[in-house]
């Protein structure tokens, strides 16, 4: 993962693109991120080793007519390939109920990644579902955990 302030964004005050001096780093197989796409909402995708695809997932959205033009950009950055092609997958998800909690599936959607939960899913079909009502308390006892 990658520093998410990496992104480029589109100023509407402005009307043009700020692109911070440094941009994301391209990575290998397996990988994720978490993505800041503009107006307040964040995804998350990741490449599975050995798979050409990239998995975009969106709490909110299951099929983009177009991903936004920062995401195009961040996903070039981080998994372009050496012929320019990249083949994009957005799978369908359990939608977030509230329209702030999509920085918590970002977050849930990373760790299973992270942790394996996606790579007995088939190729094809990805679907599962989180428990919404206590995937924010969760979080905050994750953060909060006594390690020692």
């Amino acid at each position: 993962m990658q520093h998410c302030t990496l992104a480029p964004h589109f100023s509407d005050d402005r009307h043009q693109w700020e692109i911070p001096k440094k941009s994301f780093q391209g990575t290998a197989a397996p990988s994720g991120q978490i993505h800041y796409t503009g107006h307040s909402r964040w995804v998350t995708s990741f490449q599975r080793a050995g798979d050409t695809r990239v998995f975009v997932l969106d709490s909110l959205f299951s099929g983009y007519p177009e991903l936004p033009a920062s995401l195009q950009i961040q996903l070039a950055q981080i998994c372009g390939s050496s012929d320019g092609q990249l083949v994009i997958h957005v799978p369908s998800l359990s939608t977030q109920v509230m329209g702030s909690e999509c920085g918590l599936y970002a977050i849930a959607n990373m760790f299973e990644f992270c942790h394996g939960g996606f790579n007995n899913v088939p190729k094809e079909k990805m679907t599962w579902e989180f428990l919404q009502d206590g995937l924010r308390s969760h979080l905050i006892n994750c953060f909060s955990c006594d390690l020692l």
